[in-house]
C-alpha cells in the first residue's frame, strides 16, 4: 500500500461513520500494508476483508463481482476499497 493512501484513510476515517457499523473491505489482501487497523480502532460492529485469493487480512475469498450474491444487498454499512479497482 502506498503510504499516501494509508495517510489519506487515517486522516478521514471517523468514529461517527464507523463505530457500531458493519464494514466490508474489498481487496483486503495485505501485500504491502493495510488500513484494517485504522477501522478496527474505531470499534465497528464487524469488519470483513475479502479478496480474490487467500492471505493475510483476508477473511473470505470472494470476487468483487460476486459480493451481492455472496453477502446480500444490504449486509454492510460501510465499504472500503483502497487499491483494488485497477485490478478489477
Amino acid at each position: 500500500m502506498h503510504r499516501t493512501v494509508y495517510l489519506f484513510v487515517e486522516a478521514r476515517a471517523e468514529a461517527a461513520s464507523i463505530t457500531g457499523k458493519r464494514v466490508l473491505e474489498v481487496g483486503s489482501l495485505d501485500v504491502n500494508g493495510s488500513v484494517r487497523k485504522i477501522f478496527e480502532a474505531l470499534s465497528p460492529a464487524s469488519y470483513t476483508g475479502v479478496d480474490m485469493r487467500p492471505g493475510p487480512k483476508v477473511d473470505r475469498v470472494c470476487s468483487a463481482g460476486d459480493l451481492v450474491t455472496v453477502f446480500g444487498a444490504e449486509t454492510f454499512d460501510v465499504v472500503v476499497s483502497t487499491e483494488m479497482l485497477e485490478h478489477a
